[in-house]
């Protein structure tokens, strides 16, 4: 990757006290097949501070940056912060304690390159953790229910293109997939910042994401959802 040139994704990673968490997070980056990406960490006022230095080289990724929360700011405002120094065309979002499969940045990118009348792609989530079976039976509960409120087109039996239904659907029921959005930047800026003040935050930019226009899910669970009694958000 070219160091003069901009990223075409920006992934961003909020953090709190999850060390080792994060190391796995990140291994996960590292292995993506597109590799035309920068990786954001916003350390939110961690014990032990997150060195840059140390996990560029580690883990051999160029364009990483570390940006330290003097005070704990929260997830959905340490995501804000992460945007706001954001470079690349499209961005993507990662919590410390989860991962992404390899393809995972490769299929959102394809598929918004291949559509450009749409902006928002939300990505199919699989489970791993002490907890998992409950966290996919849920899952799957929410996503049935959304699909037939919603009605959307299959395409290629690969990923669903969402129109306005969408928006009652999530009234209902928001599955995690809708929580893991990979966007345009220039669309997030025009949706908005995640609100810090809502309690379901990651929600409440779903329904507002939703309401825009069409978007995209991609069925096949690439966002891998840790379920191990873990508390940061």
């Amino acid at each position: 990757m070219d160091k003069k040139t901009k990223p075409l994704v920006s992934v961003v990673l909020p953090t709190h006290n999850r060390e080792q968490l994060l190391k796995e997070a990140i291994q996960s980056v590292s292995e993506q097949k597109l590799q035309d990406f920068e990786l954001i960490i916003i350390d939110d006022a961690s014990d032990n501070k997150v060195d840059a230095a140390y996990l560029k080289t580690k883990f051999k990724i160029d364009k990483l940056i570390v940006k330290r929360n003097i005070v704990s700011q929260g997830g959905a405002e340490s995501k804000n912060i992460g945007v706001s120094l954001a470079k690349g065309k499209y961005i993507a979002f990662l919590d410390d304690d989860d991962k992404l499969s390899p393809l995972y940045l490769q299929s959102a990118v394809d598929l918004l390159e291949l559509e450009s009348t749409v902006n928002l792609v939300f990505m199919g989530v699989s489970w791993f953790g002490t907890k998992s079976d409950a966290g996919e039976k849920n899952y799957d509960k929410a996503m049935k229910k959304v699909l037939e409120l919603s009605r959307p087109e299959l395409i290629n039996n690969k990923y669903y293109l969402f129109d306005e239904k969408l928006t009652y659907a999530l009234l209902e029921t928001i599955p995690m997939a809708f929580q893991r959005p990979v966007t345009r930047r220039s669309y997030f800026n025009l949706i908005g910042n995640y609100d810090k003040e809502c309690l379901l935050w990651d929600c409440d930019w779903a329904v507002r994401a939703a309401l825009m226009g069409k978007c995209f899910l991609i069925k096949k669970g690439l966002y891998c959802q840790r379920v191990d009694n873990q508390g940061y958000s």
